[in-house]
């Protein structure tokens, strides 16, 4: 690695505290540390450091091994075992664990220490010759602390003739829960990576390009609030600062980093391994189709990677997506929606500067009800899509879980996950089915509508909810008060015109007979709602085909007219128009 780079969050820096402690500390020092921690069980050596694949694990431990140059580091993984001990993974265990009794500093790494300890079946043999070698750390520790020492050796009676060794075990699991809990019990400390913020995406990407030796070239591009600056040194070479007075000079490095802050901000939901990923990606294509180097990139071959690459988070989220577009002009009519949804949610994500200059804050949820089939979760899509947002629909059964108190941590880890990958807009589709008054819910209900509640309450900037009913009346009314989902957006069966503008969208995708007159189709639909209007045209488009035609005729219309019945009568639009007033 030609650079190093650690994210500004306290549970890393809580682990380069650990390394400091262990591996820069004199003998003398080492030797007080020691004494002083021995009431609590000495040193915090061992921790387990959680994450999906790809979100900076094993770079983290790189980083800090080379940051603190130790001079042994030991990688146990279960390929390893099983491809050089077959047969006797404990003879390997033991092999590699005892390899760094030569080494004054040294960090074991058990790379998804939940395949090496599994919780169910795991080999008891493993288990107890690990947690034996621990034990004997723990000990060699306590020796030196009582010990006699001088500033340059420490003599312990467990390591004869030798200073006892510095040793940090690392366990690197993508799910902890799998982990043997008499292995975990042996972990002092445990942190959690997770999918970095902004300005970890920042960072990490600066590292990345540095990593592979990437130069930015200067471009034309415009920018919101300041105009481009230009500053040209001796040998003619052109340098775009934004941001950044023109009288003050930046070095490659701080340049590099300004020059990635406005793809780094376009990186929702990027891991670590995304951004490497991004780098390379770049690289291939600014070769590929300008024949350019590595030192020659520019933004725009970033922008045109991102097009290519799988963000991690989202596909590890069955949940978290990112749509297929959906723009206004997808939807016909519903004008008034629209512009209720472009001012609740997408200035947020594009004005927000705005609302601060303002000192008003923007609302975070918004409530879609109306008949089914009007285009509620298209429309959902569209503000997704509309926003450049990442888009994550719940659906009732993300939620209600068996065990006790995990649908509370169901609803907390969505939060969590919108949290990271924000801009991102939360869809909570059939609000009532989960979400009903809880006078009528059970004690399950009660709970999931109280950690709602919390969670709506404290979410990140950036995070909105979006939520569609049939039913608004049932929805509790604790959830509808200012502050949570205070934006009430009533979404009608669709008007004579707005029926028009449907079927002329729908033409656009669908062979209909020049001879057809749109209109008279929309006089047809009277209380349709936009799938009913689909329903009608594919129910058409099938007649066409019985009859061995090649396009839509008038006669297939009214032959479909007649079997499609609207999906809404008039008690329902009178119960929906008395909740709108």
């Amino acid at each position: 690695m030609k650079s190093l780079a650690l994210p500004n969050n306290d549970a890393i820096q809580r682990l380069d505290q650990a390394f400091q402690l262990f591996f820069q500390s004199s003998p003398k020092e080492y030797g007080q540390l020691c004494k002083a921690f021995c009431p609590l069980g000495g040193l915090p050596r061992a921790w387990i450091i959680k994450g999906e694949s790809g979100v900076g694990k094993t770079y983290l431990t790189k980083v800090l091994c080379k940051k603190y140059d130790i001079p042994c580091t030991v990688t146990i993984t279960i390929g390893g075992l099983a491809t050089m001990y077959p047969g006797d993974l404990l003879k390997g265990l033991k092999m590699y664990l005892g390899s760094i009794k030569h080494h004054s500093k040294a960090v074991v790494i058990l790379d998804n220490i939940e395949l090496i300890f599994p919780r169910e079946e795991s080999d008891f043999a493993l288990v107890y010759a690990f947690q034996s070698w621990i034990n004997d750390l723990v000990e060699q520790e306590l020796s030196t602390s009582s010990s006699t020492f001088s500033s340059n050796h420490i003599s312990s009676p467990s390591i004869k003739g030798s200073a006892a060794p510095r040793v940090i075990v690392l366990g690197l699991t993508q799910d902890a829960r799998g982990l043997d809990p008499s292995v975990a019990s042996l972990f002092d400390d445990s942190i959690e990576l997770d999918i970095p913020t902004p300005e970890e995406r920042c960072l990490i990407l600066t590292a990345c390009a540095r990593n592979h030796g990437i130069s930015l070239q200067p471009q034309e591009q415009k920018y919101e609030h300041e105009q481009q600056q230009q500053q040209t040194e001796g040998d003619g070479s052109t340098f775009a600062i934004d941001h950044v007075k023109s009288s003050e000079i930046l070095d490659t490095k701080e340049w590099l980093q300004v020059s990635l802050e406005p793809i780094a901000a376009k990186c929702h939901g990027y891991l670590a391994a995304d951004l490497d990923a991004l780098c390379r990606q770049a690289a291939i294509i600014a070769y590929q189709r300008h024949e350019r180097t590595m030192d020659q990139l520019t933004v725009q071959d970033f922008i045109e990677a991102m097009k290519t690459i799988k963000v991690s988070a989202l596909r590890q989220s069955t949940s978290v997506q990112k749509v297929d577009p959906v723009y206004w002009s997808d939807i016909g009519g519903l004008e008034e929606v629209k512009k209720t949804l472009e001012e609740s949610v997408i200035w947020l994500y594009k004005h927000s500067e705005a609302f601060k200059r303002m000192g008003i804050s923007p609302s975070k949820g918004v409530l879609l009800y109306g008949p089914p089939g009007t285009g509620k979760t298209m429309l959902a899509k569209a503000v997704a899509t509309e926003s450049e947002a990442n888009f994550m629909a719940v659906v009732v059964p993300d939620l209600i879980k068996g065990e006790v108190g995990e649908s509370e941590k169901a609803i907390a880890k969505v939060f969590k996950m919108a949290t990271r990958c924000s801009p991102c807009i939360i869809f909570l589709d059939e609000l009532e089915a989960i979400f009903g008054a809880r006078e009528s819910s059970g004690g399950l209900g009660k709970q999931i509508i109280s950690q709602l509640l919390l969670e709506m309450d404290n979410c990140g900037e950036g995070v909105v909810v979006l939520a569609a009913t049939n039913h608004p009346e049932v929805i509790d009314s604790s959830i509808l008060r200012p502050g949570r989902l205070d934006r009430l957006v009533y979404v009608p069966p669709p008007t004579f015109e707005e029926r028009v503008a449907i079927l002329q969208i729908l033409k656009q995708s669908t062979r209909i007979s020049s001879s057809v007159d749109l209109r008279t189709v929309g006089n047809l639909t009277n209380c349709f709602t936009g799938a009913d209007i689909k329903a009608l045209v594919r129910r058409s488009g099938l007649l066409a085909l019985r009859a061995n035609r090649t396009s839509i005729e008038p006669q297939d219309f009214f032959t479909a007219s007649s079997e499609i019945r609207p999906s809404v009568n008039q008690f329902d639009l009178l119960r929906y128009e008395n909740f709108h007033q």
